[in-house]
């Protein structure tokens, strides 16, 4: 079968310096350009098990480092984002403090119930599938999980906050000061009920850092908002040919 990727170019921050010649000291403005990723149609789905394998992982889109409010943290993150027509997969490595210790506090609940993930070391994720969407129409799915793999997780429209809860599947592991996360999720808990083919993904993947050095949070967009669909890294998603 012909192998079917999702077309995404990443482009790099771009910096343009704007200097003021009346100023004895020169200053500068940095502008940044919303980033872009390939997010392929993996040939075959990686095991969710929190051990980030390379050779499971190859076919993805890959990026290392996250930023905000620096172009680049000092505070090493990278991920990884592939899918196929059923789920969406994602990898997320961050460092850690010395010995692993991450404020893991809160713990799964049973049901629907959200846990207070927010307050730990946690990664946070938004996603739209409809980022040209206006007015009403607009739908930002949300998430975050600590490294005991408790979710608080929910729907946010222009009216606010709604219950929401996605068949996520986590798994952590931490080793040699490096918390892995594997996540995967089903694209009709995202709203989609067709192949994800043709469309264009909002996305929005953060590290939040509570016992580490540092801003207290890095993504991989430096742009701030969230229901500013501009704002977030956006996947497009067309085929191209196999290679």
């Amino acid at each position: 079968m012909k192998k079917v990727l999702f077309v995404v170019t990443f482009f790099a921050f771009l910096l343009s310096f704007v200097s003021n010649s009346n100023n004895a000291q020169a200053q500068t403005d940095t502008h940044y350009t919303v980033p872009e990723i390939r997010l392929p149609l993996m040939q075959k789905a990686p095991t969710i098990d929190g051990v980030i394998q390379e050779s499971e992982w190859q076919e993805a889109g890959r990026m290392e480092r996250f930023g905000r409010p620096h172009p680049l943290s000092p505070q090493k993150a990278g991920f990884w984002i592939g899918a196929d027509e059923q789920n969406l997969y994602l990898a997320v490595r961050t460092e850690t403090p010395p010995g692993g210790q991450l404020l893991q506090r809160a713990n799964p609940l049973p049901g629907d119930t959200d846990a207070r993930s927010f307050e730990d070391d946690s990664i946070e994720l938004y996603f739209s599938l409809n980022p040209d969407a206006v007015g009403a129409q607009q739908r930002i799915y949300q998430g975050i999980f600590n490294a005991k793999g408790a979710i608080y997780d929910q729907l946010i429209t222009p009216s606010g906050a709604e219950s929401w809860r996605g068949r996520w599947n986590i798994k952590n592991s931490t080793a040699d000061d490096y918390w892995s996360c594997e996540i995967s999720i089903p694209w009709s808990d995202l709203g989609l009920t067709n192949s994800p083919l043709g469309h264009s993904m909002a996305l929005r993947i953060a590290r939040n850092w509570r016992r580490s050095t540092g801003s207290t949070q890095t993504e991989w967009s430096p742009l701030e908002g969230v229901m500013d669909f501009y704002k977030l890294g956006i996947c497009p998603v067309k085929p191209i040919p196999a290679m």
